[in-house]
């Protein structure tokens, strides 16, 4: 069915139509109709910012709850080993950043309990963030290893600067002669 179509966009692109869905999503139970959407013929449906793989609402029997599932959790339910692999190096190059790790908050247990590979799920973007900043502790010119107890929020932590290192050889001349010579413009 998926080989016979003139064109794959009918499987990303048919949101609407599926109450939030994809047809790419409901067809994830099945290992061979993954390849062939996932297959790099395909690559001009593949971006960021369109991601294929993503949660969708769906009713459940009663009728007035629903849950959440993407088209990993339905390939987990048909015990599809390969279209979850498929999914997961999917995932990695076209949807790699820390958004895409809300896809594995329920089922990265099964997904290791099916013994797949998670490496480099777990070195991607998906699970590592880099914060890249500038100012202290990076760039500091006492390059002395110090650790020191902050129970804070990691985004108040640059703030609380002289809370943490009260001492005289800490302290830091933040005049713009001295900003020159601490990130070495």
């Amino acid at each position: 069915m998926i080989g016979l179509q003139p064109s794959g966009g009918f499987f990303y692109k048919s949101f609407l139509e599926l109450n939030g869905g994809n047809f790419f999503s409901i067809l994830s139970f099945d290992s061979g109709s993954v390849e062939l959407l996932l297959d790099e013929k395909n690559k001009d449906y593949f971006s960021s910012a369109r991601p294929i793989i993503y949660k969708t609402k769906n009713d459940k029997s009663n009728g007035k709850d629903y849950y959440l599932s993407s088209a990993i959790d339905n390939a987990i339910r048909a015990n599809q080993s390969k279209a979850v692999n498929l999914i997961i190096k999917h995932i990695l190059e076209y949807q790699n950043n820390y958004i895409s790790s809300f896809l594995f908050n329920k089922n990265l247990t099964r997904i290791i309990e099916m013994g797949l590979e998670v490496t480099d799920l777990f070195n991607s973007r998906v699970y590592k963030s880099v914060f890249d900043f500038d100012e202290w502790p990076g760039s500091h010119p006492n390059e002395e290893k110090q650790i020191r107890a902050f129970n804070g929020s990691i985004f108040h932590v640059r703030h609380a600067y002289e809370d943490i290192f009260p001492e005289d050889e800490f302290k830091i001349d933040f005049t713009e002669k001295n900003k020159q010579k601490i990130y070495k413009i």
